[in-house]
């Protein structure tokens, strides 16, 4: 049974009753529960006062006799199962401010007193990002916490103080004022730029802080402004949002997916064919590829990018050209994006072509003896040939890009690779894992470090990003994935037996993909995935409530 350790902050015990309740009433009791009084000082931030309170509270106690510290605020109701399912769980912090879950050896090992700033409740989770440990930020914590309304008197004096504070932590001026000046928060504004403009001596963490920060949130107002102006999807993107109120995936896919076919002449670790289920192999008939693409186009709908892969490989797809001439008929708009590995060097003449706008090849070792174990043949150099062969053959308009699925088995070469093919567009892509993948959770278990160790080694290279920070649920979400056999599935990650949610030629496209929407991610391979956002269900709900002029549009419209 686990051990928890409840602590729970207050300035007046009488506040924290029904919060002490809630946690007595658990059925995963706390070993010990601590109510920690923090007295008011006006020459002391909040956040100085409580983390003062928390060490003083922890020193007697040795954590090491438990495997989880709860740090609550006095204004929280937790529900009778919260510890239970919470302690059982892959996450080593989860939370947000006034209730974070802490699993205790790794707060020991990398923290062992808590940070005494108005940042006290997010330096945890900078630490254990860092130390490349798995976090989950949420407001509500699964299952969601009760919040009651705020008490708190100090409110002004508290927000000057962590703006303040924001500064003295090293976070950007671009970032921070834009988040700000979006949330009219202006007390923190005031003592964001007291901080600037007295010169207040910086945190020692300044300098990571500041690489977080940025890592974290990907873009910032320049760089999107810069990223605005160079790209037309991005372009698009805006003005749908602006014009409509929603981004486009809520409304259609900005991505086709199709399985043409699902042959691979590789037996790779991390790919879903290779023995994580059975699918019995076939090919797409041209008439659907042309009935999808046909669909879209008699709506007016631009897409962003066609790409005839899931599970097959593009040089055993010897329709490619008509298949890619097609793609470029209906959606001309669109970037025909096909993925290879690049061994079958006999079919090279399939990438080229006028009508294929990107050609992804997927290598993702440096070494032959690495590459044999990663992709489960010794073809690394059948590889290198048809990727030489197609760079110095392709047409002007043709962009070459590498993809690296990073796992714990090859971050060794990640260096080397990224050396060796630095003449090209990198894309390194983090294994994630769920249900029904081969190289999931049984693969993590034999990785020489951590899936998340393996994230945080290509985030810190900035390379994913931007992909973390978008306003969409997951980075698969704008995708209508499609099998070779007309099953519309929920994810082309997953086993598409077993999340089927339409079919093409009994179902409506677009009903299917709104019935999608209303979903969400409740889908058990969704829940067990790890690159979906922790904030999936407000990013649903902030674009649930259609407005009522668009409603009426859209009925009087589909009416004539």
């Amino acid at each position: 049974m686990k051990q928890v350790l409840a602590i729970v902050v207050t300035r007046d015990p009488k506040d924290c009753t029904e919060t002490v309740k809630s946690l007595m009433n658990q059925t995963l009791k706390p070993q010990k529960l601590i109510v920690a009084v923090g007295k008011p000082d006006w020459k002391k931030s909040t956040g100085q006062i409580v983390g003062e309170t928390i060490n003083e509270a922890l020193r007697p106690i040795n954590l090491q006799k438990y495997d989880w510290l709860l740090k609550s605020d006095d204004d929280i109701i937790y529900p009778p199962d919260f510890l239970e399912i919470n302690t059982n769980t892959d996450y080593d912090l989860m939370g947000r401010g006034a209730g974070l879950l802490i699993r205790v050896k790794p707060y020991l090992e990398y923290i062992g007193n808590w940070n005494e700033s108005d940042l006290e409740d997010s330096y945890p989770y900078y630490v254990f990002d860092v130390k490349g440990l798995q976090t989950l930020i949420s407001k509500w914590v699964n299952p969601a916490t009760l919040l009651k309304p705020s008490r708190d008197t100090l409110g002004l004096k508290r927000n000057f103080e962590a703006g303040r504070d924001t500064y003295r932590m090293g976070t950007p001026v671009d970032i921070y004022l834009l988040d700000k000046i979006r949330g009219l928060e202006l007390t923190r504004i005031i003592g964001f730029l007291y901080g600037h403009l007295a010169q207040l001596p910086k945190f020692p963490i300044a300098p990571e802080w500041k690489r977080y920060i940025r890592l974290r949130r990907g873009l910032t107002l320049p760089a999107a402004l810069i990223l605005y102006l160079k790209k037309k999807e991005m372009r698009a993107r805006v003005s749908y949002k602006l014009k409509h109120g929603v981004p486009r995936w809520v409304d259609y896919p900005t991505t086709l997916q199709l399985d043409t076919h699902n042959y691979c002449n590789l037996e790779c670790i991390y790919c879903n064919p290779q023995g994580a289920f059975e699918i019995p192999y076939g090919q797409m008939s041209l008439d659907m590829i042309e009935y999808i693409l046909h669909y879209f186009y008699d709506r007016g709908i631009n897409v962003d990018v066609v790409a005839p892969f899931m599970n097959g490989d593009g040089l055993l797809e010897e329709r490619l050209p008509e298949i890619c001439a097609m793609a470029k008929m209906y959606q001309p708009k669109a970037r025909v994006t096909v993925f290879t590995n690049g061994v079958a060097y006999p079919n090279r003449r399939l990438l080229v072509d006028r009508n294929i706008d990107e050609v992804r090849f997927t290598i993702s070792a440096v070494t032959r003896e690495k590459y044999r174990f990663i992709h489960g043949k010794d073809k690394l150099q059948d590889a290198l040939k048809t990727l030489e062969w197609v760079t110095k053959n392709k047409y002007p308009n043709q962009h070459i890009i590498l993809n690296y699925i990073l796992t714990g088995y090859n971050t060794d070469e990640l260096s080397a690779w990224k050396e060796k093919f630095s003449d090209y567009e990198h894309d390194i892509r983090p294994l994630h894992y769920g249900l029904h993948r081969k190289a999931s959770r049984e693969l993590q278990d034999e990785m020489g470090i951590p899936w998340h160790d393996a994230v945080r080694l290509s985030q810190k290279d900035q390379l994913i990003a931007g992909k973390l920070s978008e306003d969409r649920p997951c980075p698969c979400w704008h995708d209508l994935a499609v099998t070779w056999d007309g099953n519309i599935i929920q994810c082309p990650d997953v086993s598409p037996t077993n999340c089927v949610i339409g079919k093409i030629g009994v179902d409506d496209i677009l009903t299917v993909w709104r019935k999608r929407f209303q979903g969400g991610m409740n889908y058990p391979a969704c829940q067990a995935c790890n690159q979906r956002m922790p904030y999936w269900r407000s990013i649903f709900e902030k674009y649930s409530n259609i407005p009522l002029r668009r409603r009426v549009k859209e009925a009087i419209k589909g009416h004539y």
